[in-house]
């Protein structure tokens, strides 16, 4: 006997829609922590460079210093004016002051300990280019003989070039530190594209099982729900709705292909005395054995339906009236053949059954139904024919 297909679609796009949705607000959640992390990171490089960079030039400001001042000792003791020779005296003051300046403002930049152990040894030197760059130009102002002040300006000179290599190394440092951050900024950018392509694969993978796995609920809740609808609760039996809709497709079918299909309705006989007398519940149970009985009859394209009550109908797919005849009186037959008991007493039971044609000019589901069911009370009228066949229309 056949099941009546699912004439609803189950609707899983909003589940889908759900997961996807999952999918893109994580994806969010990644992408907007990545950007805070991007950010933050470029924040520490810009700063990291930004001080680095001030800390070169401080340090090109100090070296500038050292070599304007060892420029300027030589311009003092190559000049005979004294005025002169007094303004660049104060300017050699000056420029050590530019000297302690530039370097009191790295200091305040903050220092690592490689920058720590650089600036020790700029102090150490210092001490000693300061004090011979100073008893140089003391020599320059008493008017030293040469043979005097040329060896004492080497001296001073060779702590200078020293002072200024000592500088070019800390330069040398603070590009190396650039470099190491923007080294270390580009790492963690690769590595967080990385890790969010993979949660983003992750995510979506998620999002889809979830989106799948949430459709297939909802087409098992769907269908469970449609076979309801489309059941009668008592025998599992196909209710006058979706029994209604089979046979309008069935009536399509003869129409279109010129097929002939036969159309049953049955009433059972001397039922309402036993619901009367043995209750409802056991009249339940009865239709249930009597329906049972017939499916087992039927074929896997027939359709049995439960119209209410103790009325049934029966669709044989591509069955002539005359087959159809031949149905109905096995299915009477099984019909009388249960013997039904109850407190000592037995019920006779029986089944008069109406059948109509369905074929090419059949108008109408409620018009077949109609004429089967005048036929199946034919049948319960009669004394001797418990199967009726109804006339076609038009004769």
């Amino acid at each position: 006997m056949q099941k009546l297909p699912l004439t609803a679609s189950c609707e899983i796009k909003p589940y889908v829609t759900f997961g996807y949705a999952l999918f893109v607000v994580t994806l969010l959640g990644v992408g907007l922590f990545g950007w805070y992390h991007v950010q933050a990171n470029v924040q520490k490089v810009y700063g990291t460079v930004e001080e680095t960079n001030a800390k070169i030039r401080l340090a090109r400001t100090m070296q500038t210093a050292i070599l304007k001042r060892i420029i300027v000792l030589h311009n003092a003791y190559g000049t005979d004016d004294p005025f002169t020779r007094d303004e660049l005296r104060l300017r050699f003051i000056q420029l050590a002051g530019d000297y302690r300046k530039a370097r009191k403002q790295l200091i305040d930049l903050g220092m690592s300990d490689e920058e720590k152990q650089h600036d020790d040894k700029l102090r150490v030197a210092i001490r000693e280019s300061q004090a011979l760059t100073e008893a140089a130009m003391d020599l320059v102002i008493d008017d030293a003989p040469p043979e005097v002040f040329l060896p004492a300006a080497a001296s001073a000179e060779k702590t200078q070039n020293q002072l200024t290599a000592l500088l070019d190394e800390f330069v040398e440092l603070e590009r190396q530190r650039q470099q190491m951050e923007l080294d270390k900024s580009n790492k963690d950018f690769k590595l967080f594209r990385t890790i969010l392509f993979t949660s983003s694969s992750l995510v979506l993978l998620i999002s889809t099982l979830i989106a799948i796995n949430l459709g297939r609920v909802i087409i098992r809740r769907s269908r469970t729900a449609m076979e309801l609808a489309n059941k009668d609760a008592l025998t599992g039996l196909l209710n006058r709705l979706s029994f209604t809709h089979a046979l309008n497709m069935a009536i399509d079918e003869a129409k279109q292909d010129r097929l002939v299909h036969s159309l049953l309705y049955l009433d059972l006989d001397q039922f309402k005395p036993i619901n009367d007398t043995c209750g409802h519940a056991t009249g339940d149970r009865l239709l249930q054995e009597i329906t049972s009985k017939w499916g087992i009859r039927l074929r896997n394209d027939d359709l049995l339906a439960r119209m209410g009550g103790d009325e049934f109908t029966i669709l044989l797919k591509r069955t002539s009236p005359q087959q159809a005849i031949k149905v109905a009186q096995q299915i009477s037959a099984i019909t009388r053949e249960i013997i039904f008991e109850h407190q000592g007493k037995t019920f006779p039971i029986g089944v008069s059954i109406g059948i109509a044609e369905i074929n090419q000019d059949t108008p109408s589901a409620s018009e077949v139904l109609e004429q089967a069911d005048q036929a199946c009370y034919a049948a319960k009228a009669s004394d001797s024919e418990s199967v009726v066949l109804a006339p076609q229309t038009g004769t």
